[in-house]
């Protein structure tokens, strides 16, 4: 760890022991891959067990987004709430994550890159990992404990498409994902967290009742739908880090990049 990493680290642990705790407030956890591969976003097996022991230790009420998104729908408590996201649909949350899920009895919600599925995508550090197949969906999504949604169809960063192509790439890996699953799948997540008012406007058309961003923070009941703040955990993730991601320790770490203009 070098010193920028330390000094980060230091901070966290300090935000930590002086945040507040979750309170009547949730934490939405963004993962993408979970194994030993190089991409900065994996987290290793370890790890990400030893996330699910503190959250279990800890008291914390891990539930599917979904029922997240019905909660602030009808005003219901999401008070320590967590949830724990996928991103892109990589077959090590298959092989890796899901076995781990089943053992602590968590669930989780898994965005997929639908037009890919079964093949490969590269990520913006040049490494290449193997999406699930359509019957590792099928499989997780019958345990009960596994939801899907969509993630685009290509993993092309919306901000830059054209508004029929956003319809497209929104519609498209929705309907691809009801099809697989028999569900609403009614939650998108943007490729990149990257979107436009535009990109809003096309979510509502197409009927959808929510969407999450890549923006850190935790949710109140006052959170706008199509904006539920996400917060990253990778390889570069610290155990105080994390600890600090479901605590109010995020919201003070978020609007201090904001002030900084980070």
């Amino acid at each position: 760890m070098n010193w920028r990493s330390h000094s980060k680290d230091v901070a966290w642990k300090l935000l930590a022991l002086l945040a507040r705790p979750l309170g009547d407030r949730a934490s939405i956890l963004m993962y993408h891959s979970v194994g030993e591969d190089s991409a900065s976003f994996t987290v290793s097996a370890m790890v990400f067990e030893e996330q699910l022991q503190y959250l279990t230790k800890h008291g914390f009420s891990v539930i599917p987004l979904s029922e997240l998104v019905m909660r602030l729908e009808q005003g219901k408590s999401i008070a320590k709430a967590v949830c724990l996201t996928f991103d892109d649909g990589y077959r090590n949350n298959y092989e890796v994550a899901f076995p781990l899920l089943r053992q602590y009895g968590m669930p989780a919600s898994i965005f997929l890159t639908t037009g890919l599925l079964g093949r490969s995508l590269t990520n913006s550090e040049d490494v290449s990992l193997p999406l699930m197949t359509e019957a590792q969906v099928r499989e997780m999504q019958g345990s009960g404990l596994i939801e899907f949604f969509p993630h685009g169809v290509t993993h092309r960063k919306l901000h830059k498409l054209s508004t029929a192509e956003v319809e497209q790439e929104v519609t498209i890996s929705r309907a691809a994902v009801q099809l697989l699953t028999h569900t609403a799948a009614d939650i998108f997540a943007f490729p990149s967290g990257r979107y436009t008012d535009a990109t809003l406007d096309a979510m509502r058309h197409a009927g959808f009742g929510a969407a999450v961003t890549v923006t850190g923070g935790t949710i109140g009941a006052d959170a706008h739908l199509f904006e539920l703040p996400r917060n990253s955990v990778d390889s570069f993730t610290t155990f105080s880090q994390f600890r600090g991601k479901v605590s109010r320790a995020i919201d003070v770490y978020a609007a201090f990049k904001s002030l900084i203009g980070v």
